[in-house]
């Protein structure tokens, strides 16, 4: 005796053996459009704010360029650029070490979180365990920031809930291969939140330049 299945009816269903496999198709929920608008929209917001909150100062760039672009047209924004640019060559020019440490080690590190981390973070997280895909969903540790000294990158990381730091030691192979750099050191910097250290350089060779 067959017991009511979901989705179609199964109906003049005649098994002879007792392990024949029954298939069905389930039942399909139609989701409202207004209701996929809605979501569609608010990803679209939160995916907005979200770029709001990483990346404000460049976002804040380019819109005060497409700004003075509207209004005076391209010449004002190449005259801004090229001023912008041959500031920063006098600077670091005149005091190499200061442009680096409050401009030149900042965009470097927002290009490497751009262009490295944020880009290969999942895959990197769920192909060496350290992520774990259930249920259709990613849940992935959180890459809180990076920073840029002259020969390593730190990547400040929270862990997920219930993860051990053995997780992470176990696996510097893995984070180094994934982010291309030559080996990777992990250290507790309080609890639930580790950094990580991706040397880019050798530091005994960039401290006697």
């Amino acid at each position: 005796m067959f017991k009511k299945l979901p989705g179609d009816e199964a109906a003049r269903l005649v098994s002879t053996t007792p392990d024949t496999a029954v298939v069905f198709r389930p039942a399909v929920v139609q989701t409202p459009a207004i209701l996929t608008l809605i979501i569609a929209a608010w990803r679209m917001l939160a995916g907005a704010l979200r770029l709001t909150w990483r990346h404000p100062i460049a976002l804040a760039a380019v819109v005060g360029l497409g700004v003075i672009w509207t209004r005076y047209g391209y010449p004002f924004v190449l005259a801004l650029i090229g001023l912008t640019a041959t500031a920063g060559l006098s600077w670091t020019l005149l005091d190499r070490s200061s442009f680096l440490r409050l401009v030149g080690w900042r965009l470097l590190a927002w290009w490497r979180l751009a262009s490295i981390y944020r880009r290969h973070w999942q895959p990197v997280m769920i192909v060496s365990g350290l992520g774990r895909h259930l249920r259709g969903r990613d849940y992935l540790p959180h890459l809180l920031r990076v920073t840029c000294t002259p020969w390593a990158d730190l990547v400040t990381v929270k862990m997920l809930s219930g993860q051990a730091v053995t997780e992470w030691t176990d696996r510097t192979e893995h984070l180094a291969h994934g982010f291309g750099a030559p080996a990777c050191r992990i250290s507790v910097e309080r609890s639930g939140r580790l950094l990580l250290t991706f040397p880019r350089s050798d530091p005994l060779s960039v401290r006697l330049l």
